[in-house]
């Protein structure tokens, strides 16, 4: 007696022309399985008995075989999807990506349409932090997109670091507290538009540009430690901070890479405004100025070394 596990998207007769070349291989299959049924809607991972070595068609069953191929044609939805929130997020993915997952809390509710055949999927949103995954149910050639619906979430927590995102889009300001995407790759244009954002974790992500993070002026913790991106985009950064302070919180900067130039006081010029010439410069303005370090003292974390206003 062998055994057979089920992949998504297939239904009972998927299961029978890939191990016996034909449909008429349901019968035996209903004969191995007493909860099996024409009309039972099987799940991956499901189990199911057949018989050894019974083949209907050989040639069909070795063309699966030598070309990988598993037969998977299940339900699908034929009819456009819609949902009655407007669109929040769209994101897009590798089409050789065969899952993903969506790690959330917060208020609020969402509908989140797979980019697959499968049906738009109601989420209710809660403090706690839930972990939604999926498993595709066809193949593409093209990016995938995920789209998220809602009309106000509150987000308290999102992590789409295991939607292996190749961009991710916005469509309206989003409150959000705290966001995390390690090991990724893409531009980073999408967070100029959280609002309420007080932590943003990109540990190991390869990005252009860092300057999208000015928009986050509640931010108090942000984590780039191991992350890919030229030198001029941290100085970029850093320098466009002191000339855009604006009433910011005093924030924890995690870095690997090192800023250009010194720790040191700038110049200035005749009007005794600071002359910055290079990343480490901007760090010390930061941390030396004391209208940005009343409320607490900013810190820069770079390798084993912290620079307050106290060094």
């Amino acid at each position: 007696m062998g055994k057979y596990t089920v992949t998504t998207g297939q239904n009972i007769y998927d299961v029978a022309l890939h191990l016996y070349g034909s449909i008429e291989g349901v019968v035996d299959l209903l004969i191995h399985n007493e909860d099996l049924s024409f009309g039972t809607r099987l799940q991956a991972g499901d189990i199911l008995s057949y018989t050894d070595d019974y083949v209907i068609s050989s040639d069909t069953v070795a063309y699966y075989k030598l070309h990988n191929i598993t037969p998977a044609n299940g339900e699908r939805n034929v009819y456009l999807k819609t949902s009655s929130y407007p669109v929040l997020m769209e994101m897009q993915v590798d089409p050789k990506n065969t899952q993903a997952e969506l790690r959330i809390a917060g208020s609020g509710m969402l509908d989140l349409d797979w980019g697959d055949n499968s049906p738009i999927e109601r989420i209710v949103l809660v403090d706690k932090p839930t972990t939604y995954s999926h498993c595709f149910d066809n193949l593409i050639s093209g990016k995938r997109k995920i789209w998220v619906y809602s009309e106000t979430p509150q987000i308290k927590q999102l992590d789409v670091t295991s939607v292996y995102c190749l961009s991710l889009c916005l469509f309206r300001p989003l409150y959000i507290e705290t966001f995390t995407l390690t090991s990724g790759r893409i531009n980073l244009d999408f967070i100029s538009l959280f609002t309420g954002t007080y932590e943003i974790n990109l540990q190991k992500t390869k990005t252009v540009s860092l300057l999208p993070l000015l928009y986050c002026k509640e931010l108090m913790k942000l984590d780039l430690s191991g992350s890919i991106f030229e030198q001029d985009a941290i100085d970029s950064y850093l320098i466009a901070l002191v000339k855009n302070y604006q009433g910011r919180r005093n924030a924890q900067v995690i870095l690997s890479g090192m800023p250009s130039g010194n720790y040191e006081e700038p110049t200035r010029d005749e009007h005794g405004n600071y002359i910055i010439q290079s990343g480490m410069q901007a760090i010390w303005v930061i941390t030396h100025e004391p209208t940005w370090n009343e409320a607490g003292e900013w810190r820069f974390s770079i390798g084993d070394t912290t620079y307050t206003g106290l060094i």
